[in-house]
């Protein structure tokens, strides 16, 4: 079960990464009996950027989730990465899952914490919410 509602992480983000989308009427969020992914966003990346970050809410609703992976038609790549305060320096490292218990929401923001790391894309961002 864990795997298919990865999965549905990332289709969410298929949807909601769309570069070239403009429109604010869409859905901004998927739930299914054990999970909901909300409010995904990305923060906008200047022309030539090669990578981007993306955010979204992971709500475990009745039992523990676990995001395994993700795509996106923006980038070639989505890895997920954890950002951290090392001393008087940011580190940010990639991880192999992201797990979120039981009635738990964890919500990813800019900043630190998790987030997904477009690698590769194709055009800048510029979508910042829904």
């Amino acid at each position: 079960m864990i795997k298919p509602m990865a999965w549905l992480g990332g289709v969410l983000l298929i949807g909601a990464m769309s570069i070239s989308m403009t429109s604010m009427a869409l859905a901004h969020d998927v739930k299914t009996e054990t999970l909901r992914i909300a409010h995904p966003f990305a923060t906008p990346t200047p022309p030539g950027a090669v990578n981007g970050a993306t955010y979204l809410d992971i709500t475990a609703v009745s039992s523990p989730v676990t995001l395994v992976g993700a795509s996106s038609p923006a980038s070639s790549n989505v890895e997920l990465h954890d950002m951290q305060m090392d001393g008087d320096m940011m580190q940010m490292r990639h991880v192999d899952e992201i797990r979120v218990e039981a009635g738990e929401t964890y919500a990813m923001r800019p900043g630190g914490g998790f987030h997904l790391m477009l690698i590769g894309l194709t055009e800048p961002l510029d979508v910042v919410g829904f």
